[in-house]
C-alpha cells in the first residue's frame, strides 16, 4: 500500500512520500490566496498515485484553526476529486502515537523520530509528516506495533481496512 503523509500549514505543509522522501511545500504570505492553488498543486505531485493519504486534522478547540482550516479544504477537495482515500489524525492522537505522551512538544517529536528513525530531520513539518505515514504504514498492516502507545490509532482501523479492501468512506 502506497502511503503519504501530510501536515497541512499555510506556510510550509509537510509531506512524507510513498517512498518516505521527506518534503515541505514552503509558502510566501506575500503570495495571499495563491499560496491555497500552490498547496494544492503540491499535494497533487505527491499524492496522484498514493492508496492511502494520512493527513494532520485540524486542533479540537483551536482559535487559530481557521487559516489551517482553508489548507485542509483545498487538500481534501483534491483527495475528493481524484478519489484518493484519507484519515485525519488529531494532533494529539499524532503526538501519543509518536512520543507516548499527547502533549508533546517539537523538541519532543524530533527526538521521537531520530530515535524511532535514525534519521535527524530538523523541520518540523517533515518530522510530523513522516509520523503521519508512520501511522497509516502500521494501520495498514505494513509495520507491526513496535510500541504500545501505538494503540492510540487504532480507532482508525476499520476506515483504513475499508480503504483496503476498495471502499473509500470519505
Amino acid at each position: 500500500m502506497r502511503v503519504v503523509g501530510i501536515d497541512p500549514s499555510l506556510s510550509a505543509t509537510g509531506v512524507a512520500d510513498d517512498h518516505g522522501q521527506l518534503h515541505v511545500l514552503k509558502q510566501k504570505p506575500a503570495d495571499g490566496d495563491q499560496r491555497l492553488v500552490n498547496i494544492r498543486e503540491g499535494v497533487a505531485r505527491f499524492t496522484l498515485h498514493a492508496d492511502l493519504i494520512v493527513m494532520e486534522d485540524l486542533p479540537r478547540n483551536a482559535m487559530a484553526a481557521g487559516v489551517t482550516g482553508m489548507v485542509q479544504g483545498v487538500i481534501r477537495e483534491y483527495l475528493q476529486q481524484h478519489s484518493i482515500p484519507y484519515v485525519t489524525v488529531t494532533p494529539a492522537t499524532l503526538k501519543k502515537f509518536a512520543s507516548g505522551k499527547g502533549n508533546a512538544q517539537k523538541p519532543q517529536m524530533r527526538a521521537a523520530w531520530l530515535s524511532y528513525s535514525g534519521d535527524d530531520v530538523a523541520d518540523d513539518n517533515k518530522v510530523d509528516a513522516a509520523w503521519l505515514r508512520v501511522i497509516g504504514l502500521h494501520l495498514a498492516g505494513q509495520l507491526p506495533a513496535n510500541h504500545e502507545h501505538w494503540s492510540c490509532v487504532e480507532t482508525l482501523r476499520p476506515q483504513v481496512d475499508a480503504i483496503r479492501s476498495g471502499f473509500n468512506l470519505n
